[in-house]
Parts: structure tokens; sequence; C-alpha cells
């Protein structure tokens, strides 16, 4: 890779107190780990604004929502990292970092960690839909940018959303069924993001370039490898639709609209049109090899890292080999 930012340069990253994977906090440690100077756009001082403090970055307070708050983030960086979250706003916060990037004036070069549910200008997912309008907003206004399609799901996930259930019940559930589903770490993914925040040509003219999975597997077969590596008998149970709308009708209540419809929407996209989402984006751990001048994280060795996340804390029901 070559690094055409200098080492003294600015970077600015959003998203980096994100509570889903982390994969802007993992860009924060990465662009840290190789000396670069960092700043982090919080909304909250909290114990995560005080672990990127800790890291080394500079905590300035702010919003997406807010463009008062942008012009001043952005003074004297010379590269942004825009991660928005599966929430309301994106196509708003798109506008608001492209108009105080003007006003600015510094011209830096900007990188937008997306999705592979963001390729359609009709996704099924309507965050999909308009995280379209935000990359094609900041890509086409800016004269150096680049929108990450990430066409996998992060490991992470499995923590996220199944990561109680099996430590509960050696066991979890979703509507996916068994359709083989496109993986990768989401630390991999940051590398991939600090990778284009440092070298601007590392896509050439590719404004919004497809990034492959490591691997494609289906949920009993990720409940069967944790069970191996954690010599433990985990299983995967694959909902009904009935269960599936209870399941979402019970997140309504916590979760924004419009995660809720994510969720719902590429879910059944998954389970039911898979077939067309992995021929639009087919897993390619040698072209991802590529990318990230390493080999890609494989998902036996996320589960290794992450072992104490599975281990099964209910002894009633839960059988160990």
């Amino acid at each position: 890779m070559s690094e055409q930012n200098g080492q003294n340069d600015l970077i600015l990253v959003f998203g980096a107190t994100g509570r889903a994977t982390g994969t802007a906090a993992a860009v924060v440690t990465l662009l840290r780990e190789r000396g670069r100077r960092v700043r982090t756009l919080v909304r909250h001082d909290d114990e995560r604004a005080q672990s990127l403090r800790e890291q080394g970055s500079e905590v300035v307070f702010g919003d997406f929502a807010d463009r008062r708050t942008l012009v001043p983030a952005l003074e004297n960086v010379s590269a942004v990292q825009f991660t928005h979250p599966v929430a309301a706003g994106v196509i708003a916060a798109a506008a608001n970092l492209v108009s105080a990037i003007r006003e600015v004036g510094n011209d830096p070069h900007v990188v937008v960690c997306s999705m592979g549910t963001a390729s359609e200008a009709d996704s099924p997912s309507g965050y999909g839909r308009d995280q379209f309008v935000a990359d094609e907003l900041i890509t086409s206004s800016l004269r150096s940018a680049v929108a990450l399609k990430f066409a996998a799901h992060f490991y992470e996930m499995v923590n996220v959303f199944f990561g109680h259930a099996i430590r509960e019940t050696s066991q979890f559930a979703s509507y996916h069924g068994d359709s083989p589903i496109q993986w990768m770490a989401g630390r991999d993914a940051a590398e991939v993001c600090v990778r284009a925040l440092l070298d601007p040509q590392l896509f050439g003219a590719e404004r919004t370039p497809l990034i492959p999975s490591a691997e494609l597997m289906t949920h009993a077969e990720v409940a069967a490898m944790i069970g191996r590596e954690t010599s433990q008998s985990i299983s995967y149970r694959p909902l009904s639709e009935d269960e599936w709308n209870q399941q979402l009708a019970i997140l309504g209540k916590a979760a924004d609209a419009t995660t809720v419809q994510h969720l719902s929407a590429t879910t059944k996209m998954w389970r039911e049109d898979g077939d067309r989402f992995r021929a639009m984006a087919e897993t390619d751990p040698n072209r991802l090899s590529h990318l990230l001048g390493r080999p890609p994280t494989r998902f036996v060795e996320f589960i290794r890292e992450h072992r104490g996340d599975f281990l099964v804390t209910v002894t009633s029901g839960a059988q160990t080999r």
C-alpha cells in the first residue's frame, strides 16, 4: 500500500462510539497503531469518548444532524471517515458533511463505510436506499471520495444479535433459514477503510466499489463452528415467518423504525432472494486479501479470539461435549 497522506496529517473519524459492530472504533485504533493523528466527533462525553482519548485521539463534540458542529470538526483535516448508524438521517448527514466541507474549503479525502444492500437504488431496505443516495451525494459532490460497499455480514453481528441467547440457552434462532450468508470480520472492514484513508488511489477511479466477503456460511454452520471451537452443543433454529414478525414487533418497541425495517427487509432478502445478492457480490477471499495486504480473518479465528463471549452460562438444557 502506498500511504500518500503525510504522517502528521489529521484524520477525522465519525461514528467511533457506535455500540454495534465497532467498525469505526477499530478504524481509530488501527490509525493510532500506525501513529496517525486522529480527531473523533462524538455526541456524548461518556466512557466510549474517554476510551478514544486514552488511545490518543482528539475528541470533539457534535452531531451529523447539526451542520454547525461539523464545520469546526473539519478544520485542518486531510481525510474523513464517514460511518453512519443504521438509523434515520443518513441523507441529511451526508448533505451536512458535503456542505460543511465546502465551507471549510480544505478538500479532504472522504471514505464512506457503506454496505452491499446500498448498491441498488431500489434496495428492499429503506435504509439501504437512503445510504445509496448518501453515497452518491458524497462521491459525486467531492473531488476525492469513495464509498466502500461491504457485501457481507460482520462476524461481530453474531455476538450482537445472538450472543446472549447462545450464552443463556446454547441455541439461537433467526429468519435466515438455510440460506448461505456472506461474512467477514468487522475489524477487516476497518482495515480496508484505513488503507483507503491513507491511500486515496487505492481504488483508482472507482467511487463505489463492492468489497467482497471472506467466507460463505449458513447460520447452522455458524452454530456448528461455535460448538466445535467451544466444546459445547450449540444449535440453530430457523424461525417461522409468524415467529419472526413477533420478534420484530418486540424490537420495534425499543429500536429505531428504520433499523427494524432494514433488519426485516434484508433478512427476508437473504432467505428468499439470496442467490441474486450472492451473484452480485461473490465471496472472494483472494480479492479481500489483496485489499487487506494479508489473509482475511476466518470465522474460526474470530471465535477463538472471542471464545468467552460464546460460553454457555446456564447449564440447564445446555450440553457440553
